[in-house]
């Protein structure tokens, strides 16, 4: 029994670390959503949104993406885009679009864990697409962790860590390769295999 356990956990894992970050990001988009309402109504900033309750484990990701807003100069447009590049064939969904103090156009994934190399080659594609479909330059991605888990002894710069993506063109060509290759990693190579 101990050992049937054992095997399941990873995948149990996997799925409330998948669950927890679902969460953190609709929580993320809510708070977007509720700060541009409450400007095109025009109320005051520092009111909480009634319009939904974070529980106490999620308390830590609103403060940091709170603080990452207050310390960065990045503006908010949308969040969960989803976006298309008709040429290359492929589509998925940007965490949230920036515009920088020059109006230029940016990407941000967010991340409730770690930050990876495949994430590298999602933001270049991303940016690519956002480009290809509002035919502006998308030169700015980056990577926001929001950590899971954060101890009460933190301060204020440890609720987030920011990561900007460099070299989007190098990351993309990374991108179509594995594009390339990923038939063949789901193809069966070896359908039948004999033994003698």
């Amino acid at each position: 029994m101990m050992v049937e356990d054992a095997k399941k956990a990873p995948g149990e894992i996997m799925e409330q670390t998948r669950e927890f970050g679902n969460y953190a990001h609709s929580l993320v988009e809510h708070m977007v959503l509720a700060e541009s309402h409450d400007r095109l109504l025009n109320r005051e900033r520092d009111r909480p949104p009634e319009s939904f309750i974070i529980g106490p484990e999620y308390a830590h990701i609103a403060e940091g993406f709170q603080a990452w807003q207050r310390d960065n100069a990045l503006t908010v447009v949308a969040t969960e885009l989803m976006v298309w590049h008709s040429f290359h064939e492929y589509a998925g969904t940007i965490d949230l679009v920036v515009r920088d103090h020059a109006g230029d156009l940016g990407i941000i994934d967010l991340k409730t864990g770690g930050i990876y190399n495949e994430a590298a080659m999602q933001l270049a594609a991303y940016a690519k697409a956002l480009g290809h479909l509002t035919d502006e330059k998308v030169e700015q991605a980056w990577a926001l962790q929001l950590p899971r888990e954060r101890s009460d002894t933190d301060t204020n710069e440890e609720f987030y860590q920011f990561y900007k993506l460099e070299d989007l063109p190098h990351w993309f060509d990374g991108f179509k390769a594995a594009k390339e290759l990923a038939p063949y990693s789901q193809e069966e190579a070896w359908p039948q295999m004999h033994t003698s």
